[in-house]
């Protein structure tokens, strides 16, 4: 049996754990069962854009209900999960679906983990467009990098190979233009690299331009995230070499109210070092970096 212990959210290795153990319980009854998942169980198996995630959205196929209720009850109980750990909420706005392309994830002896394709989970996360605490936009920018998307009219084509046109609304159009204009920025580590490059190198006339008066009032939401990052990096350089910090780079408006991490791929414990060994530039900011790959560049 499996080892119970207090689980707030599902990572990856957690949620082919439950399945492989939902597979062996399918397999004492002489059941098959599909499950097609959804959502942020998919982010987390399938693109690892998502640490993890706190359930699983999916839909599953003909089965014995009394029999399946009693397995699932039965995998709560023993990996201690909530009491909505598996749903089929999904199931409401899949209604609006013109079409559904399956794939196969995974398959055991008497369960197969099916999934929505990336163009079909693309249309859903921008007909969904949730503000955050949802991740649809992250999630959507991670669908549209895998499917070399970077265009609205791209966008556009695919929401209405799934979904009535219809049903674009005042948020999807946001969602799409604020995706538009996150395909047109410059690549961030890109650019990062070469602001590294130039504070390293201690580019006289880069850092004389530092000093020119920069307006947050005009600047959108992903601007003041890239700018947050770089007045850590400046603050934190400058500072080094003596120089004065510009106003701007100082202004209370670039600083995260969660922290941001850098590195796409770091550890929990390696999180918790870097937010007590970052100088104050980078606590400040609620920006933490790597600072020896900083050292690196």
């Amino acid at each position: 049996m499996a080892k119970s212990q207090e689980i707030g959210v599902l990572d990856k290795s957690k949620l082919l754990e439950i399945f492989a153990y939902l597979n062996e319980r399918l397999k004492e009854n002489q059941l098959q069962l599909e499950i097609t998942i959804y959502g942020g169980s998919i982010m987390t198996m399938v693109y690892d854009n998502r640490p993890a995630t706190k359930g699983i959205d999916c839909v599953f196929s003909e089965i014995n209900s009394k029999l399946l209720e009693n397995i699932l009850a039965i995998a709560r109980f023993t990996f201690n999960l909530s009491e909505n750990w598996i749903n089929e909420e999904i199931k409401e706005p899949l209604k609006s679906i013109l079409k559904e392309d399956k794939e196969t994830y995974k398959s055991y002896s008497n369960l197969k983990i099916l999934k929505p394709k990336t163009q079909q989970l693309l249309a859903m996360k921008t007909l969904a467009a949730r503000p955050e605490p949802a991740k649809d936009f992250a999630d959507a920018y991670i669908l549209c990098r895998d499917l070399k998307i970077t265009t609205k009219a791209e966008i556009l084509d695919i929401f209405a190979e799934y979904l009535p046109l219809t049903l674009l609304g005042e948020r999807q159009m946001s969602f799409i233009k604020y995706l538009q204009d996150l395909f047109n920025y410059p690549d961030q580590d890109t650019s990062l690299n070469q602001l590294l490059e130039l504070l390293k190198t201690k580019d006289r006339e880069f850092i004389d331009s530092l000093y020119e008066p920069v307006d947050l009032e005009v600047c959108n939401a992903l601007e003041i995230k890239y700018l947050t990052i770089v007045s850590a990096l400046i603050d934190y350089y400058l500072q080094f070499y003596s120089r004065e910090v510009p106003n701007w780079a100082r202004n209370e408006k670039l600083a995260f109210k969660t922290p941001y991490y850098h590195s796409r791929r770091i550890s929990d414990f390696e999180k918790f070092k870097l937010q007590y060994t970052n100088p104050g530039p980078f606590r400040a900011r609620n920006v933490y970096f790597d600072l020896r790959s900083i050292e690196r560049v």
